[in-house]
């Protein structure tokens, strides 16, 4: 695991943040406008290509895990955000697998549960049986 512990670096892919915005027209009882309103735009800040950030997504309170499954020869990563008390992202570790190998698309699932992350490296191994990883 690296922690960068820097702001965003501009990078070519990106995750969108959203809130949703409910508004009504003037008969407040008949239309009803929903819609998404941008909030934040999230970049790995150690981006190396076609890694397919974004590929999984899962927030708990003020933490964020983002995988990119096709990171370094496709043994893949996965990129933890915190949310700061200003509402701004950071990116505050990016994960890897201790025994990762070339093709074994680390972060192409991805959860968070509290305070532990779980990783999913569905070709990792002989043969592609898999592994998950627990943070």
């Amino acid at each position: 695991m690296t922690v960068p512990g820097s702001p965003l670096a501009a990078a070519a892919i990106s995750l969108i943040c959203v809130t949703w915005s409910l508004s009504s027209s003037a008969d407040a009882s008949t239309e009803y406008d929903c819609r998404p309103i941008e909030t934040a735009k999230l970049i790995g800040e150690q981006w190396t290509g076609q890694l397919r950030f974004g590929g999984c997504v899962d927030i708990s309170g003020n933490t964020a895990v983002i995988g990119a499954n096709r990171d370094g020869s496709e043994s893949g990563s996965v990129y933890v955000f915190t949310r700061e008390a200003d509402g701004t992202w950071l990116e505050s570790a990016k994960l890897t697998a201790s025994d990762g190998a070339d093709y074994d698309q680390f972060g192409q699932a991805a959860a968070i549960e509290g305070d532990r992350i779980f990783v999913g490296a569905p070709k990792h191994g002989l043969y592609n049986h898999g592994a998950v990883y627990i943070y």
